[in-house]
């Protein structure tokens, strides 16, 4: 990562040996006074579109003011509408201060073959979901299913449904909790019924509302283990068959009894 308050400093000492103001500086830059403040106390950086300005109005290279190494040096090429050879590494470093056209030129110079889930998941929340979707589509049958979790919230409608599709290892109930809001029902109710041995109803509870009608009466009755409690029964009515619901009411009345 770009360390901002050293850079922040740099362009605070070259802006003081040019004898000019913080105003003055933005003003020459066409950006604000508060985003010169900002680059100086560390809070943000400048963009790369702007880099090649700010070293001509400081009178110092961009290696100067960003530090002499790769991500220095890979931002002055991209200053100059140019794309980096290092592009892949340095790129998720990057992304914050890179402009959109940037990011998706530099995206598309990707090789495909050598990126992975977890280089996905770096760069996704600055990425079209189109462009993220389009390349994990690409890893389709190699992903890891606890990485395509954090890759979900990324991708467009139905894709990770093929990748969770191309997935043969187990599944547990929990792991079902935290992809289903980004699959559809459909998927998700053919994986919970893949289950195998006993279901935990308070995770069930977690599940329920994503399930196609008719399938949570089936998880039921894997919850062999203990009985529902009333707080998980209460959660579960909704979504429940009336069949389903005849039974735990006259189980819970008995209790009663």
């Amino acid at each position: 990562m770009f360390d901002m308050r050293e850079i922040g400093k740099r362009i605070a000492r070259f802006r003081k040996e040019k004898g000019m103001t913080q105003m003055g500086l933005a003003n020459q830059l066409g950006v604000s006074y508060q985003a010169v403040s900002n680059w100086e106390r560390g809070e943000s950086m400048p963009d790369i579109a702007k880099l090649e300005d700010l070293s001509k109005v400081l009178g110092a290279s961009i290696d100067e003011i960003l530090g002499n190494d790769k991500k220095s040096k890979a931002a002055e090429t991209l200053s100059r509408g140019e794309i980096p050879e290092d592009i892949k590494e340095v790129l998720p470093e990057l992304l914050p201060v890179m402009e959109p056209e940037q990011i998706e030129q530099s995206v598309k110079t990707l090789e495909e073959d050598t990126l992975d889930v977890a280089y996905l998941i770096s760069i996704a929340p600055f990425v079209e979901k189109e462009t993220i979707s389009a390349l994990a589509l690409k890893l389709e049958g190699e992903a890891d299913p606890a990485e395509l979790i954090g890759l979900a919230p990324f991708l467009e409608n139905g894709v990770l449904d093929k990748l969770i599709g191309s997935v043969t290892g187990p599944m547990d109930l929990p792991y079902l909790i935290a992809i289903a809001p980004f699959v559809e029902k459909e998927t998700i109710s053919a994986l919970a019924l893949k289950l195998e041995g006993e279901v935990d109803p308070a995770l069930l509870c977690g599940l329920a509302p994503f399930l196609e009608h008719g399938v949570l009466d089936q998880m039921i009755r894997k919850c062999v283990s203990r009985p529902l409690n009333h707080a998980e029964q209460m959660s579960l009515f909704p979504f429940l068959s009336r069949e389903s619901l005849a039974q735990l009411l006259k189980s819970y009345l008995k209790k009663q009894l």
